[in-house]
């Protein structure tokens, strides 16, 4: 068995004391790049794959968050290594792994690194967390010190005081309602659809509702309708509805949020 399908193994069952074993033998394991035996995870040092393991389905534990300081511990650069387009806290914002995101902040991980982000050409970690709904990582970056750097990632933490008024870019505005719809804050949504955003505004694909649903969140699907969007839109490009929307992510990518979208699902139907 290569060190590749001995570590992947380790990570994947959460065996602590098995990881440890490991790095004793070889620290350079904890930073090595390796290509993880052809699973849908591309090549990638031990701490990113853990950060992308759970949403792929291949880990179910909860010591994400142990292996992750182990391998710190042994020489995993908290970074990752040099000219690598994301941190290791940018892969974790991106896939909902909050356990590992919280052991590398703890670490000092950059707040202020760019990469790239999804509708960004770049973005720190809080903008990556933010750009996939990711909650409580989002949350946790605020707490941390996080910079804000744009209306939308203000939205998507919660607060657009100090933003909303001088921004004169609709585009910007509409992308801090879909920002605050998938981080589900009801009332800076409410606080942009005053400032004359409509709700039923397609951004990037999808109206704040489709893209509500696509990251299971229920209570600002439910908010949305009851400001006015309209259920029985569809998008310009696949002509699904934000419930079509719903259970597609859902049977696409069941781990990203384990049994999330029932209730968004449950709600539209």
């Amino acid at each position: 068995m290569t060190d590749a399908n001995i570590l992947r193994r380790a990570l994947d069952e959460g065996e602590a004391s098995g990881l440890s074993r490991l790095l004793e033998a070889d620290t350079g394991l904890a930073s090595r790049e390796f290509d993880w035996g052809g699973c849908a995870i591309g090549p990638c040092a031990p701490i990113s794959y853990l950060a992308q393991a759970r949403f792929n389905g291949f880990v179910r534990h909860t010591r994400s968050g142990d292996l992750t300081r182990i391998l710190l511990v042994a020489g995993a650069p908290v970074d990752g290594a040099p000219g690598t387009e994301e941190t290791p806290l940018m892969t974790a914002a991106s896939y909902y792994e909050l356990e590992v995101a919280q052991a590398l902040v703890e670490a000092g991980a950059s707040l202020e690194a760019q990469g790239i982000a999804i509708f960004a050409k770049s973005g720190t970690a809080l903008a990556h967390a933010i750009e996939f709904g990711a909650v409580e990582i989002v949350d946790l970056l605020v707490k941390a010190g996080s910079p804000i750097l744009s209306l939308r990632q203000a939205a998507g933490a919660g607060d657009v005081a100090g933003w909303l008024e001088v921004c004169e870019d609709e585009n910007e505005k509409a992308f801090a309602l879909r920002a605050a719809a998938i981080c589900d804050r009801l009332r800076v949504i409410d606080e942009i659809l005053s400032a004359g955003v409509p709700v039923n505004r397609f951004i990037n694909g999808g109206t704040a509702l489709h893209w509500a649903a696509w990251e299971a969140k229920a209570d600002a699907a439910r908010h949305l309708v009851s400001r006015g969007a309209d259920s029985t839109l569809t998008d310009p490009e696949h002509k699904m509805t934000a419930l079509g929307w719903a259970r597609h992510r859902s049977s696409q990518c069941p781990h990203a949020h384990p049994g999330g979208h029932t209730a968004v699902i449950k709600y539209l139907c």
